[in-house]
């Protein structure tokens, strides 16, 4: 491609950038969602301090079920720029993604260069320009850059890009190739430390070969090539799995498994085809049977998309596009279950790229022909005004908690997760009454869900209903009677309500199932309550051999020892409950 005309090219992916930087904009007046928004910024203590012991701590250990350090790093930039203020971090998500749509437009014109078949500038423009665009705008790509937990999405995406790049200037480059060829594996290795979905690269390259790079040499050959980044992804499922060691076990067989996984391939394309009805979360419902007409029409389409592709092989367009969707949607696509949803929209950020560019290549040559051409422009148009407005309603569901459960709960009202978590949310703004009726609804959907008995009782409490709280935690315990949680939750209630022989019962029976310091403590105060400073005695020494620095260990203990009227040694553990925190 000419300079001129390469000029052209960066002009139209810098214009396609604007017009995802502008679509994605009021994401700037959003909050955060308690929707792991929680766990990796508002309540993530470790973000406070950028120095070297976290950045070690990122590279060297794994944080909420994953290993991606170079995510984390970028939090806590974004504190150190911006405190706890959630438009710091919405504007870091939104120019990452119109970074990306840019990349996306120059990765394009690279291709389809490296292609090798004459093409008339206004066929590369247009590709270009659809190709961005779909990337830019579509409403599947909000869940990415709209939530503040999805960051390693669009950082991850940066880095594929970019590897993407290098790769493809390293196969039609006759200078410097390692050059290139090295920078293609560390930006892989970025990626990989971003969010490891991106290992199915080695394989995505290995379709690059293919087309429309067309590389002639041997599959040996090919594969050698990709052995340093097959290695790469080798070492990022390790940690992936090291990492997920503690994820919740789910206990669908395979052959269920197999069967979300088919159908959520099919959900994806109808997503990626027609964009409506979109949700934060999609539920596995119905039960995966294959005589249920939604896992029974999945296979065959998957099928039939296979067919297709094999009678248009010689145009391999149809086949390596094929082959990139269903590749790098497998790490997430559910056959390694670690979570209950059927799909998220999240996971189209890098599968969407072939299928954008197919769609390109078909508007580009409806767009070269004389004929078609004033409708392509029309209908292109038109369709990206409606992918706009339909991104800039979807980014109004990631708005707060409260737009984001209520979403859900509108599309699938029969998700319990949902009432429970918007309830949090209403708890948060006072709303308590609201917070009491979705939690009812939540334990009555799933009554063995005892994290919706805690937030119930929460919620009783702070409208001064204690004994309610209690009641509430009775009826977890009539449930789950071993939840040592919940029965020292009403331990706790009830100490504060002054029924202090009822709360030295429930931390009793903590005790005696194992060492809880905690309720050591509860139970030395309930029984300074009651009168009995020596066993309240016995068990802070107990509590304080196990954790010397428990300053409520302390400041219990100080008040014995004045109660036992020895000044000197309360005078102590008064002065180290201060120095370690306690007010």
């Amino acid at each position: 491609m000419r300079k001129k005309e390469l000029c052209s090219v960066y002009i139209i992916s810098f214009l396609c950038s604007f017009a995802a930087l502008m679509a994605f904009l009021p994401a700037l007046q959003n909050g955060f969602v308690n929707f792991d928004d929680n766990v990796y910024v508002y309540e993530n203590a470790a973000l406070r301090s950028l120095d070297w012991a976290f950045v070690k701590n990122s590279f060297f250990g794994f944080y909420y079920l994953n290993w991606h350090p170079l995510t984390m790093i970028s939090y806590a930039v974004d504190f150190r720029l911006w405190g706890l203020d959630p438009f710091g971090f919405h504007l870091t998500n939104i120019i990452f993604h119109a970074v990306n749509t840019f990349l996306v437009g120059v990765l394009a014109c690279r291709l389809i260069d490296a292609e090798g078949s004459p093409k008339k500038p206004l066929f590369s423009f247009t590709f270009v320009a659809v190709s961005a665009l779909l990337f830019g705008l579509h409403p599947l790509h909000v869940e990415s850059v709209a939530w503040i937990s999805e960051r390693k999405d669009v950082l991850s995406g940066f880095f594929f890009l970019f590897a993407l790049l290098s790769y493809v200037r390293y196969a039609t480059s006759s200078e410097k190739r390692w050059l290139h060829y090295c920078a293609a594996l560390v930006f892989f290795l970025l990626a990989l430390m971003s969010k490891p979905m991106a290992l199915t690269l080695p394989v995505v390259l290995l379709i690059l070969d293919y087309y429309p790079l067309k590389r002639r040499f041997g599959l040996k050959t090919a594969i050698l090539e990709k052995i340093p980044f097959g290695l790469l992804a080798l070492f990022s499922a390790v940690m992936t799995l090291a990492a997920q060691t503690t994820a919740s076990a789910f206990t669908s067989s395979l052959w269920e498994r197999a069967l979300v996984s088919v159908r959520a391939y099919v959900f994806y394309l109808e997503k990626l085809a027609l964009p409506l009805d979109l949700s934060p979360f999609y539920p596995i419902f119905p039960k995966p049977e294959l005589a249920s007409p939604e896992y029974l029409i999945a296979p065959l389409v998957l099928l039939g998309l296979a067919v297709f592709c094999f009678i248009k092989r010689k145009s391999r367009a149809y086949t390596a596009t094929y082959a990139f969707f269903l590749v790098t949607l497998l790490p997430v696509i559910g056959i390694v279950q670690i979570s209950s949803h059927l799909a998220a929209d999240r996971y189209t950020y890098l599968p969407s790229l072939a299928p954008f560019m197919l769609a390109g290549i078909g508007a580009a040559s409806l767009a070269s022909t004389y004929k078609w051409r004033n409708a392509t422009l029309i209908s292109a148009v038109v369709l990206f005004g409606l992918l706009a407005f339909a991104s800039n309603r979807q980014v109004h569901v990631w708005k707060d908690s409260v737009s984001l459960w209520s979403r859900v709960i509108e599309k699938y009202p029969y998700v319990y997760l949902a009432y429970n978590n918007r309830a949090v949310a209403h708890t948060q703004q006072g709303r308590y009454s609201e917070a009491i009726t979705d939690l009812e609804k939540s334990i009555e959907m799933a009554p063995d869900f005892m994290p919706a008995y805690i937030n119930l009782a929460d919620a009783r409490k702070k409208t001064g209903r204690k004994d309610l709280a209690a009641d509430v935690y009775t009826s977890a315990l009539t449930v789950n009677a071993n939840n040592a949680e919940i029965l020292f939750e009403r331990g706790l209630t009830y100490y504060n309500m002054g029924e202090f022989n009822k709360a030295a019962g429930d931390f009793t029976a903590i005790l005696s199932r194992g060492f809880h310091v905690d309720s050591l403590i509860y139970r030395a105060a309930a029984s300074m309550k009651l009168g009995d400073a020596k066993s309240a005695a016995e068990d802070l020494s107990a509590a304080l051999e196990a954790d010397p620095q428990n300053a409520l260990a302390h400041y219990v203990m100080a008040e014995v020892y004045h109660k036992m009227r020895n000044i000197e040694r309360a005078s102590y553990h008064i002065g180290r409950a201060r120095a370690l925190g306690y007010r």
